[in-house]
């Protein structure tokens, strides 16, 4: 979800979607270093402020690496999200069909590699001599904008809106344990 929609317009929460390979190796007792590496489908939807009939999605699938540590059951890690392609969808009005393409070489290039800090919990629900399952609850502030805004004055990029994204994730984790490591 973007944090400052262009002037006119309403951010709209957008379902986005991930998985991946996860890893964590225990360094401490308490302590892991963990590793992930997946896919992620992101979206930011801005819609008019007088109708919900009007609004456009940007759709971005990205390449994701994500470091972190875990410190017990909270965990603190840093997303880069390589874009790898997008697509768009526009709809004008209520009655007017809703328009799905893929973004064009100019829009994809303005597209930026994702910088973002990630905070959570994993919470271990099942434990046995093969692995674990576990609850994550994540959330994430992008530190650049979802679009490049180029060479915008400070005047024109109070119209055009800020790209940041913010974002959370529920999911389900399932780590098989490492021999001798106590996990």
């Amino acid at each position: 979800m973007s944090i400052e929609p262009p002037q006119g317009s309403k951010v709209a929460p957008s379902f986005s979607w991930r998985f991946g390979a996860e890893m964590a190796y225990p360094l401490t007792p308490g302590m892991a270093g963990t590793f992930t590496l997946g896919y992620e489908s992101r979206a930011v939807r801005i819609r008019s402020l007088s109708s919900a009939e009007y609004y456009s999605s940007s759709r971005v699938g990205y390449l994701d690496i994500l470091p972190g540590f875990q410190f017990g059951a909270f965990w603190l890690g840093m997303n880069f999200g390589l874009p790898l392609g997008g697509s768009v969808t526009r709809r004008n009005g209520s009655g007017s069909e809703t328009a799905t393409r893929n973004m064009t070489d100019a829009e994809f290039d303005r597209v930026q590699v994702t910088l973002e800090p990630r905070i959570g919990v994993v919470i271990p629900v099942h434990v046995d001599a093969n692995g674990w399952l576990g609850i994550t609850i994540t959330g994430g502030f992008a530190l650049n904008e979802f679009i490049d805004p180029g060479d915008l004055t400070d005047a024109q990029r109070e119209v055009a809106g800020n790209y940041q994204t913010v974002s959370g994730l529920f999911g389900l984790t399932y780590q098989f344990a490492i021999q001798g490591t106590g996990r």
